[in-house]
């Protein structure tokens, strides 16, 4: 494998010298370090997100928490981009979530019933 073997007996010895507790306790890493948030990098990136959407959301009338857009993600990341404001569509679609859009699900109808006469507006031509 080309591991040297003092260097697995050395691994072994801390593993055994090393209580459980402690060993999970040290850090090679600071807490803090990691990346920053989109939203902590653009203050306003919500008002902006929203100034997107303000025209193409659209709620179910009976309840007002459900709300959606006819926009896809793609559409509102470029949105955004006219606002001078760079995001992913994972960052929108952590918007999206954020701010309580759902996703518009097609509506499956189911025919009304067969009649004979059916099939006479398509033949009739003038």
């Amino acid at each position: 494998m080309g591991v040297d073997r003092n260097t697995i007996a050395k691994g072994i010895k801390e593993l055994k010298t090393e209580s459980d507790t402690t060993f999970n306790q040290q850090r090679i890493r600071r807490r803090g370090g990691e990346r920053k948030t989109r939203e902590s990098e653009i203050p306003d990136l919500n008002e902006r997100f929203l100034e997107v959407l303000k025209n193409h959301t659209a709620a179910a009338p009976m309840s007002e928490k459900i709300k959606w857009t006819n926009l896809t993600q793609q559409q509102i990341v470029e949105g955004l981009k006219a606002q001078e404001t760079i995001v992913s569509t994972t960052v929108v679609k952590k918007l999206l979530k954020k701010h309580e859009y759902v996703k518009r699900q097609a509506q499956k109808k189911q025919t009304t019933g067969v009649t004979k006469s059916r099939n006479e507006q398509f033949e009739n031509r003038v």
